[in-house]
């Protein structure tokens, strides 16, 4: 008997303004073979980040999704959207 393991693990993060500590962090996830998919929230950074992590990783498993013209940070709205966001 074979087991198999569908189980896919997705890492949700959101940031704004925090592109280094991001870049330490997935540094770290895309080391872990059991993750699936990376979902990143940038929530109105002054450099996007797509722009950073477009420059320094593969995007095969990260996806980024850019919230603009927002005022103030909103931790929880940033990860509401990001968990809607994985598959």
């Amino acid at each position: 008997m074979k087991v198999v393991n569908n189980n896919k693990n997705s890492v949700v993060s959101c940031c704004m303004d925090r592109n280094e500590n991001l870049y330490n962090a997935l540094k770290s996830w895309l080391r872990n073979k059991d993750v699936s998919e990376i979902i990143i929230v940038d929530w109105g950074s002054k450099t996007p980040v797509y722009d950073f992590i477009s420059n320094n990783f593969p995007l095969d498993l990260i996806k980024i999704y850019r919230v603009e013209n927002v005022h103030r940070w909103i931790l929880t709205w940033a990860y509401n959207l990001a968990i809607q966001k994985t598959s």
